[in-house]
């Protein structure tokens, strides 16, 4: 309510109310909607954010089966010479083996194609490992031998391994009970 004097001598006085009932209903409910507001933005953030998330995780899926694809295809390409030479070295070995005087005329070179033969063989145990890890893995759970499976991921790292002068020694009892798991993930 608002009191305001008379311009006039007199005295008197003028009152003017006025009806604020509806003001305060829409000023409350302006409130009520910028919190409606406020809310729905903090969850449109959050949605962008896990959105953000998927994206990133959706290039690193898509680059990873990208990498799975190059080993897979290099793989390929390695397998056809180290069939090649594994034969050839095969060959040589078993002719050498067969004919004794042979061998003993060359002067170690029966132990020079059993090496050849041993790490063109060991190369083609790391090819197909790798081929195996590049190929598509289900998800689904199955029973494996789980020292069948950290004797070959010790195979594959056997040669990084080396390199650094670490050495892996692994003692795998082969009665183990199977494990339930999607071998591809391990």
């Amino acid at each position: 309510m608002t009191t305001l004097p008379m311009p006039d001598s007199s005295g008197a006085a003028v009152q003017f109310a006025k009806e604020i009932t509806s003001e305060r209903q829409r000023a409350w409910l302006l409130r009520s909607l910028s919190q409606e507001v406020s809310v729905t933005n903090a969850e449109l953030v959050a949605t962008v954010d896990r959105l953000h998330t998927t994206q990133a995780q959706l290039v690193q899926a898509e680059k990873l089966s990208a990498i799975g694809q190059l080993v897979a295809g290099v793989t390929h390409e390695l397998n056809n010479p180290l069939t090649s030479v594994i034969g050839y070295a095969q060959l040589v070995h078993e002719e050498m083996a067969a004919n004794p005087k042979l061998a003993a005329e060359t002067g170690g070179l029966m132990d020079d194609v059993t090496r050849i033969l041993l790490e063109s063989e060991r190369a083609a145990r790391i090819v197909r490992s790798l081929l195996t890890f590049a190929r598509q893995q289900t998800a689904e759970r199955e029973a494996h031998d789980i020292a069948d499976l950290c004797r070959r991921v010790a195979n594959l790292r056997a040669y990084d391994s080396r390199l650094k002068g670490i050495e892996v020694v692994t003692q795998l009892t082969d009665d183990l009970p199977p494990v339930y798991i999607a071998r591809g993930q391990l």
